[in-house]
């Protein structure tokens, strides 16, 4: 149970803030998470990104959306475009709000050879990472 509730703690920090229709700006990712954080939080982005990469292995499409935001505005981690690309795609593929969005905000700062390489590693993932059957397309 203290598993699930870290996990979820880490989605609902990390989601809301910039999920929805409206991706923030690139540049303000972080301090728009580190907003949501209530002051006087222990922020362990470590541990969170421990939970984070189990759940979004076994599949789960919100931790692999806020895997992807965290490589890609480097919150507690070096930021890593391609990672970020890669598990902003396959949370794009569940259809997971904002994924798209925040993935495409990921490709200008793609080399075409990092571009490729995320694309292959992404193609890679999705057979161990997603589940069998998507969800209807709406």
């Amino acid at each position: 149970m203290r598993i699930v509730t870290l996990l979820c703690s880490a989605i609902m920090v990390l989601a809301p803030a910039v999920g929805g229709a409206q991706t923030p700006p690139p540049d303000s990712v972080s301090e728009v998470l580190r907003q949501k954080i209530r002051p006087g939080t222990v922020q362990d982005y470590e541990r969170a990104r421990k939970w984070l990469q189990l759940a979004a292995a076994s599949g789960n499409g919100q931790a692999q959306f806020a895997l992807g935001l965290m490589y890609r505005s480097g919150l507690g981690i070096a930021i890593d475009n391609v990672k970020a690309y890669v598990w902003l795609n396959l949370a794009a593929a569940q259809e997971v709000p904002g994924a798209t969005g925040a993935r495409d905000t990921v490709l200008p700062r793609l080399s075409p050879t990092e571009l490729q390489e995320a694309q292959a590693e992404a193609r890679k993932m999705a057979e161990l990472y997603l589940p069998k059957e998507l969800p209807p397309s709406q």
